[in-house]
């Protein structure tokens, strides 16, 4: 009964102990399953997930608290004549055996978390193509181009004129399709003037894309080849022409120029004319490849509905003069301001939660686990005082005493270690999907975690090892 009660005051504790922690990463946890179902805002602590912590605890507590009880552990008269060894020795090989699962899991969770955080890194550092900083964008309102087409290019010309005026703005364009505002891009085929249709129907499509003729600039996308838009290419009387990126020029031109060539978006009815090729970008995210793009200029098709504004100095410090600009023109004429630094940490932000999320759990497992090797080794080490004494007494150098010590809590972290290993492989196939430019089996994480584990691991052996060698020969001759 005094072991059971002991353990169900522990268990209890700790119960309360995993309420804290619960409700310390609520947050964490409704933004990760936010990405699976739309009822995450409804995830709470309640009455349930309290009678079910309150279940747990009692549960774990009661189990393991009547092992002492288990057959085997009742033979009293032969416990007290060995000095309780026997039925300390069942119960230190089962904390053994528990010691090494936790250390198995410790590296499944520190090897998740390791691969993620390498991924996200990935991501991080992928160029996008684009500059980000002190670049905004700003959606224009649909009430402002529902007119006539002369209306409506009139009206979204002199807005990119007014705001590109302000001296706080560096340059300004219009776009249908900005950085980060889509998942996917809408591709479309072409055909290439004095090539087989069939020929270019077998190659990719290409993503096509409306802008006005200060938007490289706006973006620091780099010209390779030929021009950039002018203002004398944006009229309906222009002579129809495109600019592509450098992979849509790789793809269909390889080493030849593709500057001068014309294309067809309608069988042939209509030509247009490539005057230039610029660098690749990722305006769809960084785990999206590189697309094979076409632009167009404004006034010769499609209808710009943002604003690409690159400031002086700090974006959204401008967004009130450029609202007011936009409002001298109409009512309501530009919303949704945003800066695309921002827009592309929310490009990672669900990398970096589920890394965030792993990383929680494998410090928590990390600290149970050099929890249990301490408290098994110390209970070991309390075990055997009089050993420990005895073998100092009769000339037990305290570095090999302490050798031997390490070496046996070792054993069980070497133990986890294996096993995890095992367990991390197989857990690495589930995030496969999850992961960007790092293989699940990559040797590196691998490697790192094994050796932090050790190192912890063995700081963990140490401190009840350091406290074996320490033990008095002649009070640990007494203490029996």
């Amino acid at each position: 009964r005094q072991l059971l009660t002991e353990s169900m005051v522990l268990a209890a504790l700790g119960g309360a102990l995993g309420l804290v922690f619960a409700y310390a990463g609520l947050d964490l946890l409704i933004d990760f399953a936010a990405r699976y179902t739309p009822r995450a805002p409804q995830v709470s602590i309640d009455i349930w997930v309290l009678l079910f912590t309150l279940g747990v605890s009692l549960g774990t507590g009661l189990i393991f608290g009547t092992f002492p009880a288990l057959p085997g552990t009742r033979d009293l008269g032969r416990s007290m004549k060995e000095g309780g060894r026997t039925t300390a020795s069942g119960g230190l090989q089962l904390r053994r055996g528990l010691v090494v699962l936790q250390v198995a899991l410790s590296f499944v969770l520190l090897v998740g978390a390791g691969l993620t955080l390498r991924s996200l890194s990935a991501l991080q550092a992928v160029d996008p193509g684009f500059a980000t900083e002190q670049v905004m964008l700003a959606r224009i309102s649909p009430d402002n181009i529902n007119q006539t087409m002369q209306a409506n290019h009139e009206f979204l010309a002199e807005l990119g004129r007014t705001v590109g005026d302000l001296p706080m703005v560096r340059s300004a364009a219009l776009t249908d399709q900005p950085p980060y505002q889509s998942n996917n891009p809408f591709l479309q085929t072409f055909q290439i003037e004095g090539r087989d249709a069939s020929e270019t129907q077998a190659l990719p499509q290409f993503d096509r894309i409306v802008i006005t003729s200060g938007y490289f600039a706006t973006l620091d996308i780099p010209l390779l080849e030929g021009r950039v838009f002018t203002e004398n290419d944006e009229s309906a009387e222009a002579d129809p022409v495109a600019i592509i990126n450098e992979t849509l020029a790789r793809q269909y031109w390889e080493d030849e120029s593709p500057v001068g060539a014309q294309v067809s978006f309608d069988q042939g009815t209509n030509w247009v004319r490539i005057v230039g090729v610029v660098g690749d970008t990722r305006p769809y995210g960084p785990e999206t490849p590189v697309t094979p793009e076409l632009y167009r200029p404004f006034f010769q098709t499609g209808m710009p509905t943002w604003l690409v504004v690159r400031t002086v100095g700090e974006p959204m410090g401008a967004a009130r003069a450029i609202k007011d600009a936009a409002y001298a023109m109409a009512s309501n004429p530009v919303s949704d301001i945003q800066t695309l630094d921002v827009l592309r940490g929310d490009a990672v932000s669900s990398p970096r939660l589920t890394a965030s999320l792993l990383g929680v759990f494998a410090l928590l497992a990390l600290a149970v686990t050099l929890t249990g090797i301490a408290g098994v080794m110390a209970f070991a080490v309390s075990q055997r005082t009089r050993e420990m004494g005895l073998r100092l007494a009769l000339g037990a150098q305290p570095g090999k005493l302490l050798n031997m010590v390490v070496r046996q809590g070792m054993v069980q972290v070497v133990a986890g270690l294996v096993l995890g290993i095992g367990g991390a492989l197989a857990f690495g196939r589930v995030l496969t999907d999850m992961l960007f430019s790092v293989d699940a089996g990559d040797p590196t994480t691998f490697v790192v975690v094994v050796a932090a584990l050790a190192v912890a691991g063995l700081i963990a052996v140490l401190i009840p090892a350091r406290r074996a060698i320490a033990v008095d020969p002649a009070t640990a001759l007494r203490s029996d």
